[in-house]
C-alpha cells in the first residue's frame, strides 16, 4: 500500500512539473505580448523568478515527502550505552583434532584461543562465557563481566578439560543455551571448530538456538588438507580399525550449520579472517559499531543507533511548502498601492 502511495506521489509530481514548466515558459513571453514598458517588464521578470522558485520548492516538497514515506533513508547518532545486556558465549572445540598444526608453529586450538582472546577483549564489559566440548560439553566460565576471570578460564581450554572422546559440536551449542535469554538481552554464540562432528545434532541445536533468540557465528579452523591427529601426550589417535586418524577442516559441514541457522561462516585460513570476525561480532549485536567495540573502562561503549529519518524529512517538506507558498503570493508594488488608494478616494 505504501509503495502505491509513493508511486502516486511521484507520478503526480511529474505531471505537476510538466504543467508548471509549460506555464512558466508562457509567462516569460508575457511582457512582449502585452507590450509592457521597461520598468514594468523588469517587475514582471522579478515576479516570474519568484514563481519559478515557488515551483522548485513545490517539487522538492513532493519528492521529500515520497522519500520520507518510503522509509529508505536512515539517520544515525552515537549514544553511550551499558553493554551489560550483551552476552557473548564462545563454544570451543577442544577435541584432539584441534591439536593438529595449521601453519607449522601453532595448532588449530591455539589459533582459536587467539581469536577468542581478541574478540573477548574487544567486548570487555559485556557478559562473557566459555563452553568447551569433546564428546560432551562443559562450561569452563559461566557468564561474567570480569575479563580477568574469563582469561583465567581460557587457560584451561584444552582436550584434558573434557574426558569423553569425540567432537560433539551440538552438545557445545546446547550447553551454551542451557540458560534462557533474559528479556532485553542479546546473546551471541561464537562456535569455533574444525567441523569434524561426531554427535550428528549440530544442525538441530543451531536451529534451536536461533529460534530461542540467539545469534550464531561459525569460525572454521584447519586447512583443506588432511593431517594426522595426535592427543595431548603426542600419541597418534587411532580409529577403531587401528589406523591413524587424519582430519582436515570440514568446511562443508560448518557451512551447512551456518545456513541452517542463517548465520555467517568464516574460514580462519582466509586472509583478514580476524578482522572479518570482528565485523561479524559487531553486526550480530544490534546497534554496535565495529569501530567502537572497546568500551570506556570496560563498562560502556559508544553505540551507533540508526532510526528512520521520516521526522527530519517531514520538517524539510514543511519548510519547502512554506517557501513555495510565500513565493507564490503576489505582493502589490508601491505604485500599485498608490493607484489603488487614489481609486478609493475618487470613489
Amino acid at each position: 500500500m505504501k509503495s502505491l502511495s509513493i508511486m502516486a506521489i511521484l507520478a503526480g509530481t511529474s505531471l505537476f512539473m510538466l504543467f508548471e514548466l509549460r506555464f512558466l515558459i508562457r509567462l516569460t513571453r508575457a511582457p512582449e505580448v502585452l507590450g509592457l514598458p521597461y520598468h514594468k517588464a523588469m517587475a514582471w521578470k522579478k515576479h516570474f523568478f519568484k514563481l519559478l522558485l515557488a515551483g522548485i520548492f513545490s517539487v522538492l516538497f513532493w519528492i521529500v515527502t515520497a522519500i520520507g514515506m518510503s522509509g529508505s533513508v536512515k539517520t544515525s547518532r552515537y549514544i553511550s550505552r551499558d553493554m551489560a545486556g550483551r552476552e557473548l558465549v564462545f563454544v570451543l572445540d577442544v577435541s584432539n583434532s584441534m591439536l593438529s598444526p595449521v601453519d607449522g608453529s601453532s595448532s588449530r586450538l591455539q589459533k582459536a584461543v587467539d581469536y577468542i582472546r581478541a574478540m573477548a577483549a574487544a567486548m570487555n564489559g559485556s557478559s562473557l562465557s566459555l563452553v568447551v566440548f569433546k564428546g560432551k560439553a562443559v562450561s569452563l566460565c559461566p557468564f561474567t563481566n570480569s575479563f580477568d576471570a574469563f582469561e583465567e578460564a581460557l587457560l584451561w581450554a584444552d582436550p584434558k578439560a573434557v574426558s569423553s572422546a569425540g567432537s560433539n559440536v551440538g552438545a557445545g551449542i546446547s550447553e551454551a543455551m542451557r540458560t534462557d535469554i533474559a528479556p532485553g538481552t542479546q546473546r551471541l554464540l561464537v562456535v569455533l571448530s574444525d567441523g569434524n562432528d561426531t554427535g550428528g545434532k549440530t544442525r538441530l541445536e543451531a536451529e534451536k538456538a536461533k529460534k530461542a533468540g540467539a545469534k550464531l557465528v561459525f569460525i572454521g579452523f584447519g586447512s583443506m588438507e588432511s593431517v594426522p591427529v595426535f592427543d595431548s601426550m603426542q600419541r597418534a589417535v587411532l580409529s577403531r580399525s587401528g589406523k591413524q586418524v587424519f582430519t582436515a577442516q570440514d568446511s562443508a559441514s560448518i557451512q551447512l550449520w551456518a545456513d541452517a541457522s542463517r548465520s555467517p561462516y568464516l574460514d580462519s585460513a582466509a586472509p583478514g579472517s580476524l578482522a572479518l570476525a570482528m565485523d561479524a561480532l559487531a553486526d550480530s549485536f544490534e546497534g554496535l559499531d565495529v569501530s567502537v567495540l572497546n568500551g570506556k573502562n570496560g563498562v560502556k561503549a559508544n553505540i551507533r543507533v540508526e532510526h528512520d529519518a521520516g521526522e527530519t524529512l517531514a520538517l524539510f517538506a514543511m519548510l519547502f511548502m512554506a517557501l513555495a507558498f510565500v513565493l507564490s503570493v503576489q505582493t502589490p508594488s508601491k505604485a500599485a498601492k498608490k493607484t489603488h488608494a487614489k481609486a478609493i478616494r475618487h470613489e
